[in-house]
Parts: structure tokens; sequence; C-alpha cells
């Protein structure tokens, strides 16, 4: 992403750090898709397919991620039942990210509660 961007730029990039998640979750996949809310289309922001406990933190930047009004929906997994698919066995997460005018940085902490409305745009 660049430190400097122009007013009238139509895409913007996101940058995520994901913290805590390696300790609680070593060994097993963690996937996080990026859904426009309004289109429902899908892109891939991460998949590991074995995290592992040193990584504990860790940060993903796309560049040209966002368009300029567009709203998304970041949901990420970690397949604790080891299937390859986000259900409500495993642990998901989703952060909004509402109106983007800007680059967008997002720090999201491991927590225990869970929200599998992304568990469809995670397996697709």
């Amino acid at each position: 992403m660049s430190g400097c961007r122009q007013a009238d730029a139509a895409s913007f990039g996101l940058s995520v750090t994901f913290q805590g998640y390696g300790v609680v979750h070593p060994g097993i996949l963690f996937h996080a898709v990026l859904e426009e809310t309004e289109s429902k289309s899908t892109q891939e922001i991460v998949r590991i397919d074995t995290l592992s406990a040193e990584q504990s933190e860790f940060s993903i930047g796309k560049s040209e991620a966002l368009q300029r009004q567009k709203s998304y929906n970041l949901f990420y997994f970690a397949d604790v039942n080891r299937n390859g698919r986000c259900d409500e066995e495993d642990h998901a997460w989703v952060d909004p990210i509402n109106t983007v005018t800007k680059d967008t940085r997002l720090v999201v902490k491991h927590t225990p509660v869970f929200n599998f409305t992304g568990c469809a745009a995670l397996n697709r």
C-alpha cells in the first residue's frame, strides 16, 4: 500500500493484523475472505493450511482490495474440527468495513465470541 493516496483514487489497500490466533489454534487451517456487501463478490485474503504457534501475530496486506464508497465484511475462521470447511463446530468471526474512503488498517484480536454468518462466503 502506498503511504500517499490521491483524493480521487478508485481503490484502496487493506492491511490486517491478526493477534493471538496461532497460540490458540496451532496446527489447523486459518482462512479469511473479504466480501463486498452489495454484490456478495469475494476475494481471498489469506489461507494458512497449518497455523503455527509462532504465528501468534501475523499481518497481511493487499493493495487495491477495496473500492471507493463500497462496504465489506472480513470473514475468517479457524478449522477446529479439521474438515476443511467453515461450520458451527469451528471458530469464526466477522469484522465490517463500512464505506471505504481511504486505505484501511484493521487489528483483530482473538476472541471467544464467534459469528458464523460468513461461513457461506468462506466455503465458496
